[in-house]
């Protein structure tokens, strides 16, 4: 090889960045396959996300009864009742009850509230033992007709977790032979609004003619003395 030849090797520059290893992409050259598959993949995560969202809330407000009907949360209107409390007076007496309307576990429209006058509001859990006690005594006591005329009564199923005992409520209340109308509480905003807590619970809220609370109390009541408040009420 000549001398001039050799001298035109050792100029030569250095290998092209396409030929080198590892290289970083030219602007406006596609991406690699590894690169499109992290953003995919990245897009793909944030979808489903949204996704479960979605769904977590819709389950939160709308569920399908055993029949088919749906369950939907209730709605809550007008001013709720003070917090419960078991010393001294009662700050909601005299107040007007929120207007509620739900469905029962079969996806029927229930409602209760001022303008339905008279009203025994009954808010129980399937988890609450003493819940579990009272409801059949109330049951037989309803069965027996001893509900004055003009008085109406409603159950309000809360607080329902698939994690406590003798769930699921609609089966608790089946079983139990209920057949007064029943408002299921899907959120907890009705029992909110009537001012129970879990500690609460049975919960009864009495309701006068004028569609303002007249009384409330926790725990069980005597069939006699339930007949002596409600005929209070009218």
């Amino acid at each position: 090889m000549s001398k001039r030849r050799k001298a035109a090797g050792r100029r030569r520059g250095p290998t092209p960045a396409k030929a080198r290893t590892g290289a970083r992409t030219e602007p406006g050259r596609p991406k690699p396959p590894s690169q499109w598959n992290a953003t995919r993949i990245a897009a793909a995560a944030l979808i489903l996300a949204l996704v479960i969202g979605l769904v977590a809330t819709a389950l939160m407000t709308t569920f399908r009864a055993d029949d088919g009907g749906e369950v939907r949360a209730a709605e809550v209107t007008g001013e709720s009742l003070p917090a419960f409390s078991r010393s001294g007076r009662d700050r909601a007496e005299g107040q007007p009850v929120p207007a509620v309307t739900g469905t029962d576990h079969e996806g029927q429209r229930v409602r209760f509230g001022p303008e339905e006058g008279a009203t025994i509001v009954l808010v129980v859990s399937h988890w609450c033992p003493e819940c579990r006690r009272l409801l059949p005594v109330v049951r037989d006591w309803v069965a027996r007709d001893r509900l004055p005329d003009g008085v109406q009564i409603r159950l309000v199923s809360t607080a329902e977790d698939p994690q406590r005992p003798n769930h699921p409520a609609g089966a608790w209340l089946q079983r139990e032979r209920w057949t007064a109308p029943v408002v299921v509480d899907t959120d907890g905003a009705v029992a909110d609004a009537l001012g129970a807590g879990s500690g609460d619970l049975p919960l009864w809220v009495f309701v006068g003619a004028d569609g303002r609370v007249a009384e409330r109390r926790t725990g069980p009541i005597e069939p006699d003395e339930m007949e002596d408040i409600a005929g209070r009420l009218t």
